[in-house]
């Protein structure tokens, strides 16, 4: 009979055959149980649940799922457990976000947002406009401030070499007066002269009022003939009348080239010489080194036939 059966589910009219089937099956006859009620009946329909979940719904329920987990793919979203799990977390996420918004916003509302990001991005470039400005300023000032100071030490620099230069030219001078006379007149002549003792082209000299070098006849005024002048009332009478006891110095000769003389009785060895003619353009006021300070004693050391003298 089963056989019978299953050739009937299987042959023409299988569908005819499940349907009054069906009804002899679930149709409950009076004071008899349903083939339903019984263990094998029930062991029957869950079986056959399971088939058609399987064959129809489960199929279709997974093609579902699986969309949603394409789309956590697409945007990034980790699974967390299952894919209806995952789903429940990020609408979740999203109700929470969704809290501080309320619903959507009209057009209106947008438009006014819209308006009040451009606002705040004028805003912000005005105030970093306004901050490099400032900064650039500080900038400013601060090169100004340091160019100040700059010029200050170099000014006080200057001031202290031609200050030390001119100096030098009171070695050896002897005063009739005492020695805290001569150093309030010496203060006294510094505060108002030192400004016109000026470099040019590398060598000291003492200015007039308009920057004009200062002459004894054809010879710029050194620093000794200078304190010679300014402090003739207190020297003593020798010291008055009294002439460089040497010809060091330098002028210019034929050509108009500027030349060093030097006092030969300072010198009878090369060492000699080049202590002589050192000091005496450290005392001209030539800066040391430079093309002036080479020129004049190379043609020195020529003019006096230097090569010829010993060593030491």
């Amino acid at each position: 009979m089963i056989e019978d059966i299953k050739n009937a589910l299987e042959g023409e009219g299988a569908d005819k055959f499940r349907e009054e089937l069906a009804n002899v099956v679930f149709t409950k006859t009076e004071g008899q149980p349903s083939v339903i009620d019984t263990e094998k009946g029930k062991e029957f329909i869950q079986t056959a649940q399971l088939t058609y979940w399987n064959d129809n719904i489960g199929t279709e329920h997974k093609k579902i799922h699986d969309r949603y987990d394409e789309d956590f793919d697409k945007f990034g979203i980790q699974k967390k457990g299952k894919t209806f799990e995952t789903l429940h977390s990020v609408l979740e996420e999203y109700n929470e976000l969704k809290k501080g918004t309320g619903d959507r916003v009209s057009k209106e509302e947008f438009e006014a947002l819209k308006a009040e990001k451009a606002k705040l991005e004028e805003s912000n470039d005005g105030f970093y406009k306004n901050e490099f400005e400032r900064v650039q300023g500080l900038l400013r000032q601060n090169e100004e401030e340091w160019s100040a100071k700059y010029n200050t030490l170099k000014s006080s620099i200057e001031t202290t070499e031609n200050k030390s230069w001119l100096l030098q030219g009171l070695s050896g001078l002897q005063f009739n007066v005492p020695e805290d006379v001569k150093n309030t007149m010496i203060d006294a002549i510094l505060d108002k002269e030192l400004k016109n003792v000026k470099t040019i082209d590398g060598k000291k000299i003492f200015t007039d009022g308009e920057g004009k070098p200062v002459r004894d006849g054809l010879e710029l005024v050194t620093p000794e003939g200078f304190w010679k002048g300014k402090l003739k009332s207190i020297l003593k009478g020798d010291e008055q009348r009294r002439e460089p006891a040497n010809i060091d110095k330098i002028r210019d000769n034929e050509n108009g080239q500027s030349t060093l003389d030097l006092d030969t009785s300072k010198f009878s060895t090369r060492r000699e010489f080049n202590t002589h003619v050192d000091s005496v353009l450290v005392e001209k006021g030539i800066v040391r080194n430079s093309s002036e300070w080479v020129k004049l004693r190379s043609d020195a050391y020529k003019k006096y036939d230097v090569k010829k003298l010993p060593f030491s």
